[in-house]
């Protein structure tokens, strides 16, 4: 089947399309329009505010949602590129994988090798119906101002060292998306990023990041320890036969979870959706 890129969404920094190797119907990438652009507080607003709206558009369209997130940096996989999506470009881009009611998870096919995924190919007109629904979402307000006062990396985030190459950070307070994080609190993920990916000695040659989120469970007691965003960040050398992304992948990490969005989020009016998007 056929590679296919479409663009669904253009906002002053960042634009929302389909990949070009599109593996489900909730896989789009948020990626760069110039990749010159310094990364600032405009552009990490610009960046959360085509989140949201990818979100509330395809919950528009399908319901409750939920988020996986891919973002690799200085880093780009090569061969079977087990739990990972492909490299389309050096400009930089943000997979995100969308789960809910009828969507693939990305991790059945995330699995398989590259070369034997198959290409999404939905309705003719399932995309349609989104780009209305993005263009329809209401206009973003003003980006927030800088912080008076920088932070360290990884001041907004608990990071957990998992090994040699692997850490976890956790919003604080958690959250169960990153939806609510702030435009701080995306700055200083970069940062931590940057800050794991160059620190070791000697440095990883890159980094990857895998952002898990949870189902709302719509209280703090409900949602317990596993109910909590989760950023998974993995360093990358070359050359190495260890893979961390591919046995992350592999240990399930990605399955989606158990509680799913009917146990805790309200019913939502179907007649007003274009239907859904299919697989």
């Amino acid at each position: 089947m056929a590679a296919v890129r479409e663009q669904l969404f253009a906002s002053t920094f960042w634009g929302i399309r389909r990949p070009k190797v599109a593996l489900t119907a909730g896989h789009f990438v948020i990626r760069l329009n110039d990749p010159a652009l310094a990364f600032g507080v405009d552009s990490a607003s610009d960046l959360l505010e085509c989140y949201r709206r990818l979100i509330a558009a395809m919950e528009h369209l399908q319901g409750p949602i939920l988020g996986h997130i891919y973002i690799s940096l200085n880093w780009q996989p090569v061969g079977d590129a087990i739990g990972e999506p492909v490299a389309e470009t050096s400009t930089p881009t943000v997979h995100v994988f969308l789960h809910g009611d009828g969507l693939l998870a990305a991790s059945s096919v995330l699995q398989q090798p590259a070369h034997d995924r198959v290409v999404y190919g939905g309705p003719a007109d399932a995309d349609s119906a989104l780009r209305q629904a993005l263009r329809s979402q209401p206009s973003p307000v003003a980006p927030a101002p800088a912080p008076a006062l920088p932070t360290l990396p990884g001041a907004n985030f608990r990071i957990a060292e998992l090994g040699d190459v692997q850490w976890t950070a956790t919003p604080e307070p958690p959250t169960s998306t990153l939806r609510n994080l702030g435009v701080e609190g995306i700055l200083d993920l970069a940062a931590t990023l940057e800050s794991l990916h160059t620190r070791s000695v000697p440095p990883f040659s890159g980094a990857t990041l895998w952002a898990c989120e949870q189902w709302d469970a719509g209280d703090k007691a409900a949602m317990g320890e596993g109910g909590a965003a989760t950023i998974n960040i993995f360093g990358r050398r070359h050359g190495g036969s260890q893979n961390p992304v591919a046995d992350f992948v592999r240990s399930g990490a990605l399955e989606i979870p158990a509680a799913g969005p009917s146990t805790h989020r309200p019913p939502q009016d179907r007649s007003a959706r274009h239907g859904p998007l299919g697989r």
